[in-house]
């Protein structure tokens, strides 16, 4: 289906819609505490520390012809407006590498779409993950495995990680099991694969595209989707750009929540975790494996582990939990 897997949020959904469900407010109440109000909810929530996870939300990444003033064109992320998407008898063009782009092609071929084309910068890359494999498994330590590449990625200075973290996922990729349904509807006609990069577009009377591809081609479509991924960034996100601005929260230069080693934002307990949090956790930072270790520093700094460090310190020694409170009872076993 239109992509469920990876849904976001567009500039133009965010005053409506499923977003609505994150704009809300975050007060201070008193000097150990918050108030968060929901939209949409009469009911406050009383915290004191509260942890942004957000997912992928992001301001959706538009190629350039399509961008204001350009050809019109409707996001995945915009998911509404794509659910609601003709495309019986029409000219589809889709334009992206990875599932979402998978996803959007096939889905306009069973609405019945004339004609379908998947256009991506480069040959469709077949991965189980949007991450290399050597990430799934953190407890192996050998040379470029999670543990050894989290290593490496601890010791580079903050402003080098985006780059490093970039590099290490490689850009987009497809299920193997999405893979071979493209190749299915190709073989039948009904998808149309093209490597190539659009470099103009403009719109047409009657509602259509004309796109011109950088080896010199032109498509006129009835329907263009973008399925260009997002750019994560704090302005994007109406929670997060508010509570920036009322708590002065530090944003570094690529638009991220400048955030601690101990993922706290700023000088309150305000903690981020998932892609937002990726310069101090890594590039798994949006993946279970990332989240994990993200869940357990927060917990940590929130004094969640603190009753396992009283009297007995099972986390120093896992046997003193099995102790008794005198020598003498064990001594009295041991002899009878």
């Amino acid at each position: 289906d239109i992509p469920r897997a990876r849904r976001g949020y567009s500039e133009g959904d965010r005053s409506r819609g499923v977003t609505q469900t994150f704009r809300g407010q975050v007060a201070r109440d008193g000097a150990d505490a918050y108030l968060v109000s929901v939209a949409g909810s009469e009911k406050t929530i009383r915290a004191k520390a509260v942890v942004f996870a957000l997912g992928a939300a992001g301001a959706p990444r538009v190629p350039q012809p399509f961008q204001k003033g350009g050809a019109a064109a409707t996001h995945t992320f915009d998911w509404r407006a794509l659910q609601a998407l003709s495309c019986k008898g029409h000219t589809v063009l889709v334009i992206g590498g990875g599932l979402s782009a998978a996803q959007a092609a096939l889905k306009a071929s069973r609405r019945g779409a004339s004609r379908v084309v998947l256009c991506s910068r480069r040959p469709l890359v077949a991965q189980p993950y949007d991450l290399p494999l050597e990430w799934m498994n953190p407890r192996k330590v050998t040379k470029g495995h999670a543990r050894a590449r989290l290593f490496e990625f601890k010791d580079l200075p903050i402003a080098d990680r985006a780059a490093w973290v970039k590099e290490c996922r490689g850009g987009a990729t497809v299920p193997r099991w999405y893979v071979e349904r493209l190749e299915t509807a190709e073989r039948s006609g009904k998808v149309e694969r093209r490597v190539d990069e659009v470099e103009a577009a403009e719109d047409l009377e009657g509602g259509h595209v004309r796109v011109s591809f950088a080896s010199g081609a032109t498509l006129v479509a009835d329907r263009v989707i973008l399925a260009t991924g997002s750019c994560p960034c704090v302005d994007a996100i109406p929670v997060l750009r508010d509570a920036a601005a009322d708590f002065r929260l530090p944003v570094d230069a690529s638009g991220l929540p400048a955030l601690e080693e101990t993922l706290t934002w700023g000088d309150e307990r305000f903690f981020v975790v998932g892609v937002m949090a990726a310069l101090r956790v890594g590039p798994d930072a949006g993946n279970l494996t990332g989240a994990r270790r993200a869940a357990d520093i927060c917990a940590a700094h929130l004094g969640c582990h603190d009753s396992l460090l009283e009297e007995g310190n099972v986390l120093a020694n896992m046997y003193a939990a099995f102790g008794g409170d005198s020598e003498s009872g064990s001594e009295s076993e041991s002899s009878s």
